[in-house]
């Protein structure tokens, strides 16, 4: 499947988080519109479980939920607060699916390598160190009114092994 960008539509976007120890974490539903954004209800978690690692969309260094396609953004996987990592994180299998019709893009494949630097670049270590982060411009996939971002992490004792 291929991606809209920039000049296309608008989108809400909401986020949050999944799974133990090595953990899928994932954003919520979030909607597009042709017109102006349009704030969405925030909806309920669906088997959610507790994590130290959650999932956050940025926009202007802020969490968002209401975007446009185009908008710098920043995919961010951190620690919880209160939670310093005394290991190493890495994701792999980073995804961004129509929770509805169940179409995807994989963005991050199961290595960890970014699949089209153009749509979504490799995570690297955030500035505060506690995580991983990407800044790409927002999209959507085609004929979608729903997106949910969704990534497979997992901690490493002695540092991760890089991507290549």
């Amino acid at each position: 499947d291929f991606v809209q960008t920039g000049r296309d539509k608008r989108y809400n976007l909401t986020c949050l988080l999944r799974g133990p120890g090595e953990a899928v974490v994932t954003s919520s539903y979030m909607t597009a519109n042709s017109g102006s954004p349009i704030p969405i209800e925030y909806l309920p978690a669906e088997n959610s479980l507790s994590s130290r690692v959650r999932l956050l969309i940025l926009f202007q260094g802020r969490p968002t939920n209401t975007i446009a396609v185009g908008d710098p953004l920043t995919f961010r996987l951190e620690a919880q607060d209160g939670y310093n990592y005394a290991t190493d994180i890495f994701a792999t299998n980073v995804i961004a699916r129509d929770p509805y019709s169940g179409r995807s893009v994989q963005l991050i494949d199961r290595y960890g390598c970014p699949v089209d630097n153009y749509v979504f670049p490799g995570l690297d270590r955030s500035r505060e160190g506690d995580g991983l982060e990407a800044r790409f411009n927002a999209f959507k996939i085609p004929e979608s009114n729903f997106l949910v971002f969704e990534a497979t992490v997992r901690t490493c004792r002695e540092g991760c092994t890089p991507a290549y």
